[in-house]
């Protein structure tokens, strides 16, 4: 008891001292944890802000490669508009081929219902011409709407051919694709051949001598339906 009455104020600072120690220490350990906390909240703040940033940078790529998916489409769009202009300018064309095709089957149809009335058509697209020997075929129209098939099997090739161009009306070189045309196939329509001759020049030949396209094809079919009768 002595010795701690003696002592006692040492003691009491010795305790003070070491409390303060472990209070220290103490405060040290959280510091030190709440620094460790705040280094790991400051990283996963970075890392946050890292992935915030590489985010807005995909959508700055993402919306350059649709900007430029829109300049290709812009781009494009005159070419497929000039494509569809085409098509359609084709189209157009090949309503108007098929209309002049109609209305020559439509022609030929009508011109050929009946052997009679073929005769006295093409003879009649004849007359039209104002060939020199008007007896000659005021002679073969009599005779043709008498006759079937039509007269114009009984008239000889020197005959047809002195005829034809003498007025100029079909040339050698057509005269010969005729003939070759069925020399090859005998079943070759009026139609087929009058086709392979072109509509365009047989119309240009009509409006350059000044008669009807009627009257070329009357001589286009009748010429056919000679060499159809000539060929074994």
């Amino acid at each position: 008891m002595r010795f701690l009455a003696r002592h006692w104020s040492e003691i009491l600072f010795s305790g003070m001292a070491i409390l303060l120690g472990i209070a220290g220490l103490i405060i040290a350990i959280i510091g030190l944890n709440i620094s460790n906390e705040s280094d790991k909240t400051l990283k996963d703040t970075n890392d946050t802000l890292n992935l915030t940033s590489k985010t807005l940078q995909d959508v700055s790529t993402t919306q350059q490669e649709r900007s430029k998916v829109l300049q290709d489409v812009n781009k494009t769009m005159p070419e497929t508009n000039k494509t569809l202009q085409d098509v359609n300018k084709t189209m157009k064309e090949t309503n108007e081929t098929l209309r002049d095709v109609n209305t020559l089957l439509n022609t030929l149809e009508t011109r050929t219902q009946n052997a009679e009335e073929t005769s006295i058509s093409i003879w009649y697209s004849w007359n039209l011409l104002s060939v020199t020997n008007i007896d000659f075929i005021k002679e073969r129209q009599v005779q043709a709407a008498h006759t079937t098939p039509p007269y114009v099997e009984q008239l000889t090739s020197t005959e047809f051919k002195t005829t034809l161009e003498g007025r100029g009306l079909l040339t050698p070189e057509q005269i010969q694709k005729i003939i070759g045309l069925i020399e090859k196939d005998k079943n070759t329509s009026e139609s087929q051949v009058i086709l392979s001759l072109g509509i365009d020049k047989l119309n240009l030949q009509a409006k350059t001598h000044n008669v009807s396209i009627d009257v070329i094809i009357g001589v286009v079919a009748s010429y056919t339906q000679e060499q159809k009768h000539k060929t074994p």
